[in-house]
């Protein structure tokens, strides 16, 4: 998930950026670290998940993997992480931390690893796991009150979904010789919303109204995203900035996305209204900016921050009034950040 391109000098300039922030600290001002930051990383010998305070104390080791987690999915409550592990290109397994338990057990095999989001989302409430089985390309659904995976499948060669606070789920399928399309599946159906050259990642609001989501247009070099806005209906479709990777604020009065850096060679995080308008560069960084997701209290974000194929970094802004940290993870190689609920 790691990309390549930035140069060592970048890396360097990065380093010396971090010398002068206020990395793993506060200054008396800083409001009280609220909930925690779960990743998984790479290091010598293996893999693992792990989480960190806001503040960038407290890193600890939740698991030992075989290997690599792209992303980790809280849940609700924030008292277990759902997160697959395996290579890309290849199906994983879908594992879930329990902090009560203090253990991670394996919730299914043969899972699809999502390369534009996660191919897991927890159902409303909690109650059960969403996920892309590898064997039938649809979604199936693991339920806690039974411990079982539901028999029915949803969808084919879906490749990207989200659950909604309402129930619904949406996802993203591909079809031969047509345009990935997006759906929506309830309790009366499935129902195409649009086909769109490029489709990635769809992500609900908050509320369930509206859903975010990327496409990718073929026609730059490299492919520049479209950061899109849709409504439940399938109605009023808004491009509304040129970006991806979109994460709906906690009151869903924001989206906080990836798009191109002033610099031009790399993202930053921007910040946005989901009508549209003017759009707020959150990080101005030296490294390729990837991946937000928002505090509990929506007033900061933490992202990834890749410097070159080797070294990355969580990172975490806070809007108001601005800050910025960098945490030193000293022989770890981390993948996206997910900040808990609570």
């Amino acid at each position: 998930m790691l990309l390549k391109g930035l140069s060592f000098a970048l890396a360097l300039l990065f380093a010396a950026a971090l010398i002068t922030s206020s990395c793993g600290g506060g200054d008396g001002d800083e409001p009280a670290p609220e909930g925690r930051i779960a990743f998984g990383a790479g290091q010598e010998g293996g893999y693992g998940l792990y989480v960190i305070q806001p503040d960038g104390t407290g890193l600890q080791r939740l698991a030992r993997e075989s290997g690599q987690i792209s992303f980790s999915v809280w849940s609700p409550d924030a008292g277990r992480i759902a997160y697959v592990v395996g290579e890309p290109g290849g199906p994983g397994t879908l594992r879930l931390y329990d902090f009560a338990a203090g253990a991670a057990t394996t919730v299914a095999e043969s899972v699809v690893i999502g390369t534009p989001g996660p191919a897991v989302a927890w159902l409303e409430n909690g109650a059960g796991l969403a996920f892309v089985d590898a064997s039938s390309g649809g979604i199936r659904v693991f339920r806690f009150d039974t411990g079982a995976i539901d028999s029915t499948i949803i969808g084919a060669n879906v490749r990207a979904l989200d659950w909604s606070s309402g129930g619904s789920v949406a996802y993203i399928a591909e079809a031969p010789s047509q345009e990935p399309a997006l759906l929506i599946a309830d309790e009366d159906g499935s129902r195409e919303l649009l086909r769109r050259e490029g489709l990635q990642g769809v992500r609900w609001s908050p509320d369930g109204a509206e859903m975010a989501f990327w496409a990718f247009a073929a026609d730059t070099v490299p492919p520049e995203g479209r950061l899109l806005v849709l409504e439940e209906d399938g109605e009023d479709l808004e491009q509304i900035a040129e970006g991806e990777a979109p994460a709906w604020a906690p009151d869903g009065a924001r989206i906080a996305y990836s798009g191109p850096a002033e610099s031009g060679a790399a993202l930053d995080i921007y910040v946005i209204d989901p009508s549209g308008g003017e759009s707020r560069n959150a990080t101005l960084s030296v490294t390729d900016d990837r991946w937000p997701s928002w505090s509990p209290g929506g007033d900061r974000i933490v992202y990834l921050g890749i410097a070159d194929a080797q070294t990355a970094f969580v990172c975490v802004v806070r809007l108001e009034p601005e800050a910025h940290d960098c945490f030193d993870l000293p022989g770890l190689l981390p993948s996206a950040p997910a900040w808990s609920s609570r």
